[in-house]
């Protein structure tokens, strides 16, 4: 390999055989699936199960509102605060952030905690206000701790009750996992992805992973492979696979016991642009997964019965 191939290999995470599987961290989202409609002023929490899996990075959380992208009050908005899981028997909770400074403020669509240190669940707790028409969806992205951040800083209470929240009922975010910007990977190596689902009490033990790989430019083609452990290529720790050199590379794996919650993807490269600078063809992808409740029975057969 030539020093020119190997630097852009080690730029660009690849790996070929006998190297050490460095794995590159994706991104994580926890979103709802539809639209929220609630009536005026009605409350409700809105969970991300984390599994204890992203301590150390920032959250920043926003409520995207419907027909009202400047957050006119006149056209209604909604209130929201962002707190730890309460614990069992005792309904009080920490106030890590909310969307507006105080009491006589507008709210904003967004606010930032820094550092989440918890070891629970994150709760969204929102208020609609005394408009007839509010719609909106939450977003919970964990990102990488920075030192700043650019979402104005306020200070919220230091804690509050949940059981008016609670009571109006709990909507479990979906997970997606991402990465946020094309990687490129040379002719016949591979990348590592980790990737990290946490299953709650909607999701059951019954679920499946969805695994896309999206080729990026005209020439370049994937294959994939998911393993529980490491190393992860086409031959050691398998447990589903698309060997397939495709421009979009997608694949299931399913589970009843919820055993899928970290995984790694191993992204091997086919074709692509050639490169003279590294005198070979580099490929482009983005990456997408997501989790799917799988139902808990299979439906009936039906067979024709002869008279």
């Amino acid at each position: 390999m030539s020093a020119a191939l190997f630097s852009l290999c080690v730029l660009l995470f690849c790996f070929g055989e006998g190297l050490s599987q460095t794995t590159i961290e994706t991104g994580t989202r926890y979103v709802t699936g539809a639209l929220q409609s609630p009536k005026p002023v009605e409350k409700g929490t809105y969970v991300a199960s984390l599994c204890n899996a992203f301590k150390g990075k920032d959250v920043i959380v926003s409520v995207v509102l419907q027909r009202n992208p400047d957050w006119n009050p006149t056209f209604g908005v909604v209130n929201f605060t962002v707190t730890t899981a309460p614990v069992a028997g005792n309904l009080e909770a920490s106030v890590l952030c909310q969307n507006w400074p105080d009491a006589n403020a507008k709210p904003a669509p967004n606010c930032t905690v820094k550092n989440w240190s918890s070891t629970s669940d994150l709760y969204v707790n929102t208020m609609a206000s005394n408009v007839g028409d509010v719609s909106f969806t939450v977003i919970v992205e964990f990102v990488k701790a920075t030192s700043d951040s650019d979402i104005e800083k306020i200070n919220p209470p230091k804690s509050m009750n949940l059981k008016s929240y609670i009571d109006a009922g709990l909507v479990y975010l979906d997970q997606v996992v991402h990465i946020d910007k094309p990687f490129q990977v040379v002719y016949g190596q591979t990348v590592i992805l980790a990737i990290t689902f946490c299953p709650n009490p909607q999701t059951t033990k019954n679920y499946r992973i969805d695994s896309t790989v999206f080729a990026m430019g005209p020439d370049a083609a994937f294959a994939q492979y998911v393993c529980k452990i490491l190393p992860c290529n086409d031959r050691q720790n398998v447990i589903a696979s698309n060997p397939y050199q495709l421009p979009l590379n997608s694949l299931s794996v399913s589970t009843t016991t919820a055993d899928l919650t970290t995984l790694y993807i191993a992204v091997v490269g086919w074709g692509g642009e050639y490169d003279p600078s590294v005198h070979a063809y580099v490929g482009s992808f983005v990456y997408g997964a997501s989790l799917t409740v799988q139902p808990a029975h299979k439906e009936k057969e039906f067979r024709f019965i002869q008279y």
